[in-house]
């Protein structure tokens, strides 16, 4: 059975601000918003672990050239910011409309709404497929899908869903990329490599990894797994990125502070033929140790998210971390001189105005303990995205964000968290820089 992994990157759509941006399907974990290309490494990955599977670009080819290769099966992602979610499902729907399709459900908990679309897709799949498709020798569709785990789909007689499967990123095997066309390196600017999938802490306001309808397992591919994989990326940059300059790698890695055991052994495997990369730490967590083997193992750039000043805040989005652990994680992270960044959100928890004053209480506190210097970024107001635990017991009236394609809280006091940010700037604490991915070039030996 032939079994086609799609892609269908970028898609342009107008924002409220009326100009154009493309969100990109980054991974069948997260989202994007890009003008660029990304090859998506994880749907590269599970590609990988089945027999006669191909990877197809609809960015790159047209849907006519899928048809000519008469695929029996086509999988593909969705991701949960509506009308994109409906303009994807839409154009994929035109494409072999005569062949089954599967849907990726990103993140899980949309299945129900990803198998209500019209016209209803064959099936949606609730983790990494070949966990699901373990048995999937089967030739008959239709009995495959009503009896696998993790699937979901809407028939004559309603509504169906399977018992649901954990993630299984720790099983997946090496990744092949030579299932991607020569011709396709060519347009990528950049790798998406996944490390780490979910989130071990369960903040209430996160689709990820604190969503009640969101698988919560963490799991994290195996060290040698991920440096035998970058070891044979190297090998095929090198074999066909003969006359490109460079293509950029970003890893999907979050909460790498976690486990040193894994560190260690990442460290052991890397240090000698490090790739840069940037991942996710949490403050809960932070030492010495962690931060200094991650650099020799080329980290680049430590991403945490800070979210509030103040215990009271913290404790209403469910963080691990307290402010003392903010002000101890803070001096480790500048005492390591690491190239780190901390997003503050902005509001949109329930937050009272008084509360936000007492963030710059502590903001003064911060700078009598010895901080004397920070890079905190103001993220944007939290939103109360469908199935997490904020949205089920919202603490105060919503309104609709079409910026963000969700509800948020209707008064997020901005002058007050105006004030916050002048008084980080004022003490040094704020990041002067705006945030980007780091810049993580593959140099391609140049022929002739």
């Amino acid at each position: 059975m032939k079994v086609a992994f799609v892609t269908h990157q970028p898609i342009k759509v107008r924002t409220e601000s009326h100009t154009e941006n493309a969100f990109v399907v980054a991974e069948d974990c997260c989202w994007a918003l890009t003008r660029k290309r990304h090859l998506p490494a994880a749907l590269l990955a599970v590609a990988s672990q089945m027999k006669d599977a191909f990877f197809f670009d609809l960015s790159i080819e047209p849907p006519e050239n899928l048809e000519i290769l008469k695929p029996d099966l086509i999988i593909y992602s969705l991701l949960p910011l509506f009308p994109i979610v409906k303009t994807l499902h839409s154009i994929m729907s035109n494409v072999c409309r005569d062949i089954p399709k599967i849907v990726l459900a990103v993140p899980p908990g949309y299945m129900e709404d990803y198998a209500r679309l019209e016209p209803n897709p064959f099936c949606v799949v609730y983790s990494e497929p070949e966990a699901v498709f373990s048995d999937f020798q089967i030739d008959n569709l239709i009995e495959w899908r009503a009896h696998s785990k993790g699937t979901a789909w809407v028939d004559d007689e309603g509504f169906h869903k399977t018992e649901p499967l954990k993630t299984c990123l720790h099983d997946i095997k090496g990744t092949n990329w030579d299932l991607v066309p020569s011709s396709y390196w060519f347009h990528y600017d950049r790798i998406i490599y996944q490390i780490t999938k979910g989130c071990p802490w369960g903040c209430n306001f996160c689709v990820w990894g604190g969503s009640t309808v969101t698988d919560r397992t963490f799991r994290m591919r195996p060290a040698e797994q991920v440096a035998t994989d970058l070891a044979s990326l190297r090998k095929t940059i090198d074999r066909y990125l003969k006359l490109l300059e460079s293509i950029s790698l970003y890893t999907l890695s979050a909460q790498l502070t976690t486990d040193i055991k894994w560190i260690r052994e990442y460290h052991s495997l890397m240090q000698e033929q490090s790739y840069p990369f940037m991942g996710n730490i949490n403050l809960h967590e932070v030492t010495e140790e962690k931060l200094e083997l991650l650099s020799q193992s080329g980290m680049s750039i430590f991403s945490a998210g800070l979210e509030a000043l103040t215990d009271p805040l913290l404790k209403k989005l469910n963080k691990p971390h307290d402010f003392e652990d903010i002000i101890r994680s803070i001096k480790i992270l500048n005492k390591s001189d690491v190239n780190y960044q901390l997003t503050l959100m902005g509001g949109g928890y329930g937050e009272t105005k008084d509360e936000v004053k007492d963030c710059l209480d502590n903001i003064e506190i911060m700078r009598k303990k010895g901080i004397d210097h920070s890079k905190i970024t103001i993220g944007g107001p939290v939103i109360y995205y469908k199935g997490t635990v904020i949205e089920e017991n919202p603490p105060e009236e919503l309104v609709y964000d079409r910026r963000h394609a969700g509800f948020r809280q209707k008064d997020i006091h901005i002058a007050e968290w105006a004030e916050v940010s002048e008084k980080l700037r004022e003490y040094n604490l704020l990041d002067k820089t705006a945030f980007s991915y780091p810049v993580t070039r593959l140099r391609a030996r140049r022929i002739g």
